[in-house]
């Protein structure tokens, strides 16, 4: 029941910034606006919920651009009209995309997610000076009389 309302939500927000951007600037039709919103909400969403817990905000939002971007493009390129610069009308609507994305991770963050606690699976990008080197010393003796693979 907690995911409803963020799903609702994202599907307003989705729907109105594609209904704009494709259907005001690029003359989309209403089945080619629905189509595009209700996949691109799906699939951002199951994004979101998993992906968020375990990446940066600025990884999520990038991944979100590049969904958005690759939905738009192969929507596009099968329903909307010829005329329609399909690159561009996707470009400019995974930005707007983007740009509501930041708002909605926050209230993921603090609404839906506040309660998670998931930090074994967290994943951490560390810069390189980090990086350590691990020694050991050789587990087998090279004179010991008990060792099998040199007879």
């Amino acid at each position: 029941m907690k995911y409803i309302k963020p799903l609702i939500i994202k599907f307003i927000l989705t729907t109105v910034i594609v209904s704009i951007v494709l259907g005001l600037f690029f003359n989309v039709s209403f089945a080619g606006v629905i189509t595009t919103s209700v996949l691109l909400t799906g699939l951002a969403f199951l994004g979101d919920v998993f992906v968020i817990p375990l990446i940066e905000k600025s990884m999520a939002l990038i991944s979100d651009f590049i969904l958005a971007w690759v939905v738009v493009l192969f929507i596009g390129n099968m329903l909307f009209n010829a005329s329609v610069p399909i690159g561009s009308a996707a470009f400019i609507t995974a930005a707007v995309i983007t740009v509501g994305e930041v708002f909605f991770h926050q209230y993921m963050r603090r609404e839906v997610l506040r309660n998670l606690k998931n930090t074994e699976n967290k994943v951490v990008y560390l810069p390189k000076r980090y990086f350590q080197t691990e020694f050991s010393s050789e587990l087998d003796k090279p004179n010991d009389p008990t060792n099998q693979d040199e007879k």
